[in-house]
């Protein structure tokens, strides 16, 4: 005999996502990593470990600068207004430019792009991963940049065609550049990024729970739309329904 299931309410799930909650940690370590290329940080950190007080050389300053921000969403938002706190000019790149987004002076298309890139004194990527996004940072990409110009990606390391950064780095033609991921992780030993000039990596530690903060607002987050599922409010940050 088949089981009864009159009078059983059907139950719904809602998959969501924390969105609005990395955005601290990973904009500033972003902006960390930036002031580290421009007053030669990592230089010293390795003089440092060979015991050698050396003098770097002239360094650059936010202030004044023009920042090109790739992904306008939370986590760019959040770096747009670290990095105009320090007097930078900030520009997000962005599908949908209707609206400008909190924290930019100004917003462009992806389209734009090309243009876009020589005009720029640091270009800063919290891009997703995906068809539309991989390999977008390749050789023509660092060719646009200028000569004086930094490169960060905090997104996805599939992103950047590695060699092209790694040749960009090795003839000058960009002044320097972070990532905190990159393609595959961990990056390989032999990778030869590791031995690259001007160049800081970080083992994708700009998220997570590395910072308690964002732990607290997954949860606040949490808490908020198990409240709207009682009260058959609308949830946040939905992804997909079942």
């Amino acid at each position: 005999m088949g089981a009864d299931y009159t009078g059983l309410n059907v139950l719904c799930a809602v998959l969501a996502c924390a969105r609005g909650a990395y955005g601290q940690a990973v904009s500033e370590h972003a902006l960390a990593l930036l002031l580290c290329l421009m007053k030669k940080l990592y230089r010293y950190r390795d003089s440092q470990g060979a015991a050698a007080w050396e003098d770097a050389g002239a360094v650059a300053s936010p202030e004044g600068t023009r920042v090109l921000v790739l992904g306008a969403g939370d986590i760019g938002s959040a770096f747009a207004r670290l990095a105009r706190g320090v007097g930078a000019h900030v520009t997000g790149v962005k599908r949908n430019t209707a609206v400008l987004p909190d924290g930019f002076d100004a917003v462009a298309a992806m389209d734009d792009l090309p243009g876009l890139l020589p005009q720029a004194d640091a270009v800063v990527s919290f891009l997703p991963g995906g068809p539309a996004t991989d390999g977008l940072a390749d050789a023509a990409f660092f060719a646009r940049m200028r000569p004086s110009a930094y490169f960060v990606n905090a997104g996805r390391g599939g992103l950047v065609d590695q060699g092209a950064l790694l040749a960009a780095l090795e003839e000058g033609r960009i002044a320097g550049a972070a990532l905190d991921v990159t393609s595959p992780e961990p990056l390989p030993a032999e990778s030869p990024l590791w031995r690259a000039p001007n160049l800081v990596i970080t083992p994708h530690v700009a998220g997570g729970y590395h910072l308690p903060q964002t732990l607290r607002r997954v949860v606040d987050i949490c808490i908020a739309n198990a409240g709207c599922l009682v009260r058959g409010e609308e949830v946040a940050n939905v992804v997909a329904h079942a």
